[in-house]
């Protein structure tokens, strides 16, 4: 639907949005205008307590993954609380986006949401398929990747108990493996504050770089395409 006019929430202007979208500054007095008036509306995380759907509009919840962790009304140690927080979520959407038919019974459990699953996959993973060389090849230069080392990434979630992670010493590891491999270090957007930039020779932290699938690219085998 090309002739839909689009708006992209981003956290500031200098991230680019898709074609013929209007990025909007998060918490923005235009984009509180546009939220309140938009007739669809996709997001991959909770709208939370300050979002009321109106009753002219329609919420398609796409998520953000594979559950390696409990979601939802399956995390019944953090309490009543968090539940009503959860069903009244839940309550929100109209549609959901599931990957695969592995995580469809888990998102039914954990919203209580019987009807409405879209067992479609993920259309933003479709770029990581077949990507282009020169564009793997840019985005590695963008990132101040070493031509010819082998990059790995390492992008931990948060802990169910509390917002603690083990984290992996990447730097330690990458001293122990010595030249010819880089490592992307991602922290967690629920854990940042925990941690310290991590400068070294052989690792880059990109807890900031706004595009996940970029990262995913620059760390493919270029011997598998």
């Amino acid at each position: 639907r090309p002739d839909l006019r689009r708006y992209w929430s981003v956290d500031d202007y200098s991230i680019e949005v898709p074609e013929g979208s209007t990025p909007l500054v998060i918490g923005s007095q235009e984009w509180w205008k546009i939220r309140e008036s938009a007739r669809w509306i996709v997001t991959n995380e909770w709208l939370k307590t300050q979002f009321v759907k109106r009753g002219f509009q329609t919420v398609l919840q796409t998520w953000h993954g594979s559950m390696y962790k409990r979601i939802g009304l399956d995390r019944s140690k953090k309490g009543g609380a968090h539940l009503v927080k959860a069903r009244l979520e839940r309550s929100n959407w109209d549609m959901f986006i599931s990957q695969n038919a592995d995580t469809t019974p888990i998102f039914a459990r954990a919203y209580d949401f019987d009807e409405g699953i879209i067992e479609s996959g993920y259309p933003r993973n479709d770029e990581l398929v077949d990507p282009d060389p020169a564009r793997v090849q840019a985005i590695r230069e963008r990132l101040g990747v070493p031509e010819g080392t082998t990059v790995v990434m390492y992008a931990p979630t948060w802990g169910e108990e509390g917002q603690d992670v083990e984290l992996l010493n990447v730097v330690e590891l990458s001293d122990r493996l010595g030249p010819g491999f880089t490592f992307l270090q991602r922290g967690h957007v629920r854990t940042l504050d925990l941690g310290e930039v991590v400068t070294h020779d052989n690792v880059i932290d990109v807890s900031t770089y706004p595009q996940i699938n970029d990262l995913y690219l620059a760390a493919q085998d270029p011997r598998i395409g």
